[in-house]
């Protein structure tokens, strides 16, 4: 069993060559007939490739052009297939482990025309004992929520480049060049962000009073 997922990984690695090769046709014959005509023809690059017809040159750009279209059309459809799995991203590790003991959604952010779900420990003991803020310690899920309907929304690649990401419910769309965990990464520091300036506010209030 070991050898043949070998033997079928080789195989797999050769037909990607052969389809970078057959993609690269046309740079490949162009530098070759001008290599060519350079050592046969003492220093005339452009001999052998004037002598190429036109539509020679046609053929082999059409065939470049209709694999690089079959290999993205490939590359959207298996990844409108990928299964997607709903987790709580934070850049520290130390507060994603401690989310496994639970968390809660602590606000809804609305960032770049999506809701996203920011997420608080359930235990506040890391906070106590590392002596960070609370909003040092949020968490935010992954998938964001649809603006329209607040269903989760699915990624998959786009065949223009960059992502698509959908609703199914409401069949809201929106392109964007990140993925989820990029782009949460960045809805999270604006909602700490926020959260800050809002704690902050809310002391400067109590510090008037008192």
């Amino acid at each position: 069993m070991v050898k043949l997922e070998k033997s079928l990984h080789i195989v797999e690695k050769i037909t990607q060559i052969i389809i970078n090769l057959f993609i690269l046709a046309p740079l490949i014959t162009f530098f070759l007939a001008g290599l060519g005509s350079y050592l046969a023809n003492g220093g005339d690059f452009f001999l052998w490739i004037a002598a190429i017809p036109v539509y020679v040159w046609i053929i082999l750009i059409i065939i470049s052009i209709s694999i690089l279209i079959f290999k993205r059309k490939q590359e959207v459809d298996i990844s409108k297939h990928d299964l997607q799995e709903r987790y709580s991203y934070s850049p520290d590790t130390e507060i994603l482990c401690q989310a496994e003991y639970g968390t809660y959604t602590a606000a809804n952010v609305p960032y770049d025309g999506i809701l996203w779900h920011i997420k608080a420990l359930n235990n506040p003991s890391l906070e106590m004992l590392r002596g960070i803020d609370k909003y040092d310690s949020l968490l935010i899920e992954i998938p964001p929520k649809c603006p329209v309907c607040k269903s989760d929304l699915f990624e998959r690649l786009s065949f223009w480049g960059g992502f698509l990401w959908e609703c199914k419910r409401c069949r809201f769309k929106k392109r964007t060049s990140l993925p989820f965990l990029i782009a949460a990464s960045h809805a999270l520091a604006v909602a700490k962000s926020k959260i800050r300036d809002d704690l902050e506010k809310k002391d400067k209030k109590h510090l008037k009073v008192g």
